[in-house]
């Protein structure tokens, strides 16, 4: 990977955001902690979770790259409609700043071994490669929200 790559891997991070933020917002009042099926994570759920999955990332650094446990933190909330709101105010604000943190890696940062839990799998991979397996998690909530959407939209 190289820098060409890394801004084009912080502008696709951008991107993906935007469309996990713009589902978000369709979400319709009251169905902020609804899901479709027992187990699996509400809109509020998955707004929690990548605001956890973010924090993390955007510790790294401080933790000089030591591994990364993202666990399944924020599932089973229980959110009103502006604690909802919240979440998805913060994910933008998280989102921002995990771009310029892609955007401020050096080519060092990116061959910095990372030991990771919960994305994908689990295993120990180059900073580098990791951030594509973060995005593609992301990627992965994201996509149980037009489920949502549809189901809602035809009365469930």
């Amino acid at each position: 990977m190289n820098r060409h790559d890394l801004n084009r891997l912080a502008d696709f991070s951008v991107r993906v955001r935007e469309s996990t933020l713009k589902r978000l917002k369709r979400v319709p009042g009251g169905k902020e902690n609804a899901a479709v099926l027992d187990g699996v994570m509400s809109p509020a759920d998955i707004a929690a979770h990548l605001i956890h999955v973010d924090t993390v990332l955007l510790a790294l650094p401080a933790t000089r790259f030591k591994g990364l446990d993202l666990g399944v933190a924020g599932q089973g909330i229980t959110a009103s409609r502006a604690e909802y709101e919240d979440l998805v105010a913060e994910l933008a604000t998280l989102g921002d700043r995990r771009a310029d943190f892609i955007r401020g890696l050096s080519d060092a940062d990116l061959e910095i071994p990372i030991r990771f839990e919960a994305i994908a799998g689990s295993g120990e991979t180059a900073l580098g490669a990791m951030l594509y397996r973060y995005l593609d998690h992301e990627a992965h909530h994201r996509g149980a929200l037009p489920v949502y959407l549809r189901a809602w939209e035809a009365g469930w």
